[in-house]
């Protein structure tokens, strides 16, 4: 008896093994390397976009007039100095690839399912449409939420200053209970406007879970009822990797909103940079040539 018979009889074994083992490592290879060029040249745009934001700021900031300074408040340029450009510096570049990738991810699954049978995509197709509206409805919330925060959180720069500022004259008066008071009265508004924003991202979660939860449950009612067609290799596939829906295509979204809301202070920084500026030529003087 060949010692090799019931090696060759394996059914994950076969003549072209060798074949397939090149081709999947060479594929593996590939998506190695696209996944690094991919990367790179996210975070290089990304990087350019920053630095292309923060000179707009800069310039304008440096050539509007005085009296503009004079009519806002500190806070409110602090605000967009600090938190909106460390914003766009570290929270939207990794937070955006994510949700792209997620969301890529997502969707491949979604195809996968559909080549079982067309009829899948029935529930997918109504479950979508009620996640569009939900989607708009979340990110025009949470769009306005992220503005009252970002207003809100002005006051407390400002607080901070004009306490920096006038520490001495405080402590001289004995006021500092009263500057205490202001700035917890101030973080209290800001604290709460946050809390908002943050109870409405976890009930949108919620809500996705839940329409992902009711797709897994469509999609294993259609398998159940469909086990003498597919194999049971088959349906597991399916099943494993719809079950992973529940926790990658929710914080896809969630990130994808995410990624809107973050753009309010792309928006902000923008606003900014088209602040009306000083003529800096017209009172340039150029000194008289020097006589031979």
């Amino acid at each position: 008896m060949d010692p090799n018979h019931q090696f060759d009889k394996s059914p994950i074994i076969h003549k072209d093994y060798d074949k397939n083992i090149i081709i999947y490592a060479f594929l593996v290879g590939l998506l190695f390397i696209f996944s690094i060029i991919r990367t790179t040249s996210f975070f290089t745009t990304c990087m350019r976009a920053s630095v292309n934001l923060h000179n707009i700021i800069f310039t304008s900031l440096v050539k509007v007039p005085i009296m503009f300074f004079d009519k806002t408040p500190v806070g409110i340029i602090m605000n967009r100095v600090s938190r909106d450009l460390g914003i766009i510096d570290d929270l939207l570049p990794p937070v955006a690839f994510e949700a792209i990738e997620i969301l890529g991810n997502s969707l491949a699954i979604f195809i996968l399912c559909a080549t079982l049978n067309y009829y899948i995509l029935i529930p997918f197709i109504i479950l979508a449409v009620l996640l569009y509206f939900v989607i708009r409805f979340y990110v025009d919330t949470a769009r306005k939420i992220k503005r009252l925060e970002a207003t809100a959180r002005s006051p407390l720069f400002q607080q901070l200053a004009a306490t920096l500022a006038g520490l001495p004259t405080i402590r001289s008066y004995g006021a500092q209970a009263m500057f205490t008071e202001r700035f917890i009265d101030k973080q209290n508004v800001h604290s709460s406007v946050l809390f908002t924003f943050l109870s409405s991202s976890r009930l949108f979660g919620i809500a996705m879970e839940i329409m992902c939860l009711v797709y897994i449950y469509c999609l294993i009612i259609f398998l159940i009822l469909n086990l003498d067609v597919y194999t049971g290799s088959l349906i597991g596939l399916i099943i494993s990797q719809s079950l992973s829906l529940t926790s990658t295509f929710n914080w896809g979204v969630r990130q994808m909103t995410e990624v809107e809301t973050y753009m309010t202070s792309v928006e902000r920084i923008i606003e900014f940079g088209k602040l009306d500026q000083e003529n800096l030529d017209q009172g340039k003087f150029e000194p008289e040539e020097k006589l031979a």
